[in-house]
């Protein structure tokens, strides 16, 4: 599925794509057919269905089917364009839906009140035996990326995006380094679904700085465990719409000590982990805060602990899944 819109200045402006938007309806159009011949091979089926393109798709499919459809919601739309996405897709959900899981209290707030009732928020969860630090992988991976095993490794893990905030955290890296010569700043993943550009932005001023031994951007990686084990704090400096991020969830099942911006989705994620710090990500002053902050192997110590002791009652698997199958079993 095309962009709706175009890009502009990192994100701040957005202009609608109108030869996107005939291009998906078409492929809508097309799509919902040739699922639909299959899904009336099985009209007591429940499906499933994530990711917006998905929900379109399949709400159109099985119009006049007895099926059952459960959207599971996990990207909160934005208000641009008068909020005119949020609309369709609260009309479609009126009539096209059984029920909807929200992966965020924010996705359920922007439902209409209708779909509300047929609505419910399940936060996502993540398996705590997947991402396990260790000090073997913490030795590999920086010996792996030439950093000295006493320094002070600030990380984070995501899409590169402009609504990912990673060049707030540069930013905010380049005023704190004077204080710290071994502190580092990592930046693990790539622009999938995106263009080069804002990755290209972090570079030109990472190079302008001179600052390419401190700043290490990885790329796309699938060792995580080991990312995560070479870290010695994990910050998320999401500028907007972020709803139950795996990379987040992954960072708090690992036990790393994390911090996080002060958007609404992020704070639903850390209410039951006190301390957990948060930040303004336009702020630069808070976001070098923190990064003072958690100097203190102590306080890291610390609040790794927290974590720790809480995840599995929170945000595992385990949970999730019994929550889901509550949701299955009443359709």
């Amino acid at each position: 599925m095309l962009s709706s819109s175009s890009s502009i200045l990192q994100d701040t402006i957005r202009l609608i794509n109108p030869v996107s938007w005939v291009i998906n309806i078409g492929r809508i159009i097309y799509n919902s057919n040739q699922i639909r011949k299959i899904i009336r091979q099985y009209p007591n089926a429940i499906i499933l269905t994530k990711g917006l393109y998905s929900h379109i798709i399949l709400s159109f499919a099985k119009r006049s089917i007895a099926n059952k459809l459960i959207w599971h919601l996990q990207d909160l739309l934005s208000n641009r364009f008068g909020g005119i996405l949020n609309k369709i897709l609260n009309l479609l959900a009126k009539f096209g839906t059984n029920f909807i899981i929200c992966d965020g209290r924010s996705i359920y707030d922007s439902l209409s009140p209708i779909n509300q009732k047929k609505a419910k928020t399940i936060l996502n969860g993540i398996d705590s035996t997947k991402f396990q630090r260790t000090q073997e992988l913490r030795k590999i991976g920086r010996q792996e990326f030439n950093v000295p095993i006493d320094s002070y490794i600030i990380g984070h893990v995501g899409r590169i995006t402009p609504w990912k905030g990673q060049i707030k955290l540069v930013e905010a890296f380049i005023d704190y380094l004077p204080r710290n010569n071994k502190a580092i700043l990592i930046l693990v993943g790539a622009p999938t679904f995106d263009s080069d550009k804002y990755l290209n932005d972090i570079k030109k001023l990472i190079n302008q700085h001179k600052l390419k031994d401190r700043i290490i951007l990885t790329g796309y990686r699938t060792d995580l465990n080991k990312m995560y084990s070479m870290m010695d704090l994990f910050i998320y400096p999401s500028l907007e719409k972020d709803t139950s991020p795996l990379a987040l969830l992954s960072a708090l099942s690992s036990g790393l000590p994390v911090a996080i911006s002060s958007i609404e989705s992020l704070k639903e994620i850390i209410g039951n982990f006190s301390r957990i710090p948060i930040f303004n990500p336009n702020k630069k002053s808070e976001i070098t805060l923190v990064y003072k902050q958690f100097e203190s192997e102590q306080l890291r110590y610390e609040i790794s602990q927290l974590i720790s002791r809480n995840f599995n009652t929170q945000l595992d698997m385990e949970t999730h899944v019994r929550k889901m199958m509550e949701v299955f079993d009443s359709i």
